[in-house]
């Protein structure tokens, strides 16, 4: 279970006061949690009658910062905030996953915006009197400026490359700055861009055409030596007897016996013909 509590020594506070911050301490069961990669933000509402449970209007969003283990709200970050009671959520997204873990789970942490003497907080609503002040508490201000040092040339942000999120082809792209908590000088861009609408299908590739290859050798045909009565291949006598004794020629069952030779012949007629 996720738990938000608040220092009390910064739980309430003046109108105007841009100068106050407030600690909160937040924990996973019980356990202080790694912000080292997270994006923190304090999300605010107010509400209506002390009504905890039932927050009014949603009022601010703020930067929390890691301090000594524990998660810290300036009040010159909501200084829009007019006096009143305020619950308030801390939200620490991943900069990897882009997910939030919301603190606490239960409930809310709270605090409260004084009203400070002046009791300015609505212009549209102002009493004469009050105007009256301000304005003299104004000039009498005016009165005492002067031109101040000229500062210091301010920093080039870094920028660096985070994550890059595929979204669907009809979501809409965007894109998130992201301050290091090391470095708030350095940014981390990351990126949620829709993928392409798949294309159709190409048309199908014409059938390749070969060309007809050359005509082999004509092979030598055995014939039968008509002194000897041999197989004769060319003009090698095989030492094969085609005709036995009763002049009749020999079968097939012989003639498979001359394969070999006649392989050999036709390479030698071959090698000659080069």
């Amino acid at each position: 279970m996720r738990t938000l509590t608040i220092a009390d020594n910064w739980k309430d506070w003046k109108f105007g006061d841009t100068d106050a911050v407030m600690t909160f301490t937040a924990l996973d069961d019980d356990k202080v949690p790694d912000f080292s990669n997270r994006t923190l933000t304090f999300k605010i509402a107010s509400t209506l009658n002390n009504d905890l449970e039932h927050p009014k209007d949603f009022a601010a969003t703020a930067t929390g910062y890691i301090q000594d283990k524990n998660v810290i709200l300036k009040t010159e970050d909501v200084k829009q905030l007019t006096p009143g009671n305020y619950i308030v959520e801390l939200w620490a997204m991943s900069n990897d996953t882009q997910k939030d873990a919301v603190y606490p789970s239960k409930g809310f942490a709270q605090f409260t915006i004084e009203e400070n003497s002046m009791k300015v907080s609505d212009v549209t609503n102002i009493p004469s009197m009050t105007i009256n002040a301000f304005w003299n508490a104004v000039m009498q201000k005016v009165g005492t400026l002067t031109k101040g040092a000229k500062g210091d040339p301010g920093k080039t942000p870094k920028i660096v490359i985070g994550s890059v999120t595929k979204l669907s082809p009809d979501a809409q792209p965007s894109a998130t700055l992201v301050p290091l908590q090391s470095d708030p000088n350095t940014y981390t861009l990351n990126l949620q861009l829709p993928q392409g609408v798949q294309g159709e299908q190409g048309l199908q590739g014409i059938p390749g055409v070969g060309s007809k290859g050359l005509d082999g050798n004509n092979g030598l045909t055995p014939t039968i030596d008509p002194k000897t009565k041999h197989w004769m291949i060319g003009g090698t006598d095989t030492g094969v007897i085609a005709e036995d004794k009763r002049g009749k020629t020999q079968t097939l069952v012989s003639m498979l016996r001359l394969r070999p030779l006649i392989s050999c012949a036709n390479k030698r007629k071959t090698t000659q013909l080069h």
